[in-house]
């Protein structure tokens, strides 16, 4: 496994989560999904793919000795976090849930979604463009893959939702118990698969 003097594991600790991680947008999905053709809690996933990279993370820095951190530019990680895998973003800036939004429109949250979804899959293409550590690209080529079936989820399920609106003026409330809540006159039934 590659340890931190290949120019990839210097930039690793930053990568945990990256800003267009996908978690940002399914930390919402934490429980039953939105849609059922959402068959795997994309929420226990992305925590799966942290944990991977999280591993990846703790493989570059193992046997690190100062003078290798130093050298990597690694000075301020090593100050506060020594060996240890810590998600910050590549300015350093630890993880925060102050950017993860829900708003209770499902067209606006599965947008949202979609969005996260190709910001993660393009972050993993940025980072498996600095190395070429076998043992590295084999999991990041799958958490890529993992971010378009992810997306593909999620342009299902938005196109399930638009067609259940009946009227594209009409602002979609809230989606509860098989039903769709309008700013119309009324409920809509929504199919059965359809549930939060």
């Amino acid at each position: 496994m590659a340890i931190i003097r290949d120019s990839f594991c210097c930039y690793m600790p930053t990568f945990w989560p990256c800003a267009g991680n996908s978690l940002l947008a399914t930390s919402p999905f934490f429980g039953p999904a939105k849609c059922a053709i959402i068959d795997t809690p994309l929420g226990t996933e992305e925590l799966a793919h942290w944990e991977m990279l999280g591993t990846m993370i703790y493989q570059c820095l193992r046997g690190a000795s100062l003078a290798e951190i130093e050298a990597a530019g690694l000075s301020g990680y090593y100050t506060l976090h020594n060996h240890a895998v810590f998600p910050s973003d590549p300015n350093g800036v630890p993880f925060t849930t102050a950017y993860i939004q829900a708003t209770g429109d499902p067209v606006t949250d599965l947008v949202e979604d979609l969005a996260a979804e190709q910001k993660a899959r393009t972050a993993y293409e940025h980072i498996m463009s600095m190395t070429n550590d076998p043992a590295l690209l084999g999991p990041l080529r799958f958490l890529r893959e993992r971010e378009v079936v992810h997306y593909q989820r999620f342009g299902e399920c938005l196109e399930i939702v638009q067609r259940m609106v009946p009227n594209n003026n009409e602002k979609v409330r809230f989606v509860a118990n098989g039903r769709i809540v309008t700013t119309g006159d009324g409920c809509h039934d929504i199919c059965p698969n359809m549930r939060l």
